[in-house]
């Protein structure tokens, strides 16, 4: 609500659909929108198959989730060149450092959020560096050979210990 109060340009959009998930705040989020009268700046897309079409077109991915084990929405969107910035959960501190390949803001901390979604818009060319620095992290570290390296080496390992 804050920022699309100060920023004239922003437009949310929503991606998924988690109105059946037994967790989705679907109904709380769209009911949100209607009584600040944000229905014009928020697109709801609902289930989408071809979320990367979605994440090539934007400009910024926000993913202020409040628990996450792993957290590969915001990797996706490394890995599309998008500038992200994310709440500090599971693993993403591991991968997206702060400032560097992405911006990252403690859970709950709307404050924290709001500087870091207008730093994104504020600082375009500083931004378009960070979401490349980011796609290279995503395909350095979490590429498919990368990840298969990684599952090798584990299961190589746990192969010796098993017949120790």
């Amino acid at each position: 609500k804050r920022i699309a109060q100060e920023k004239g340009n922003i437009h949310l959009v929503l991606i998924g659909g988690g109105s059946e998930h037994f967790m989705s705040c679907e109904r709380e989020l769209r009911d949100f929108v209607d009584e600040w009268g944000l229905a014009d700046r928020v697109t709801f897309t609902g289930y989408v198959a071809d979320v990367e079409h979605y994440l090539q077109a934007i400009d910024a991915f926000v993913f202020p989730s409040l628990k996450e084990s792993f957290g590969l929405a915001p990797l996706e969107a490394m890995a599309c060149g998008v500038p992200v910035v994310s709440t500090r959960v599971g693993e993403l501190p591991h991968v997206i450092e702060d400032g560097q390949n992405g911006l990252l803001v403690d859970v709950g901390n709307e404050d924290e959020l709001y500087q870091a979604m207008v730093q994104i818009v504020d600082k375009p060319a500083a931004s378009t560096r960070m979401a490349e620095i980011g796609r290279e992290t995503v395909v350095a570290r979490l590429g498919i050979r990368q990840v298969a390296e990684q599952h090798e080496v584990l299961f190589s390992k746990l192969c010796e210990e098993g017949g120790a």
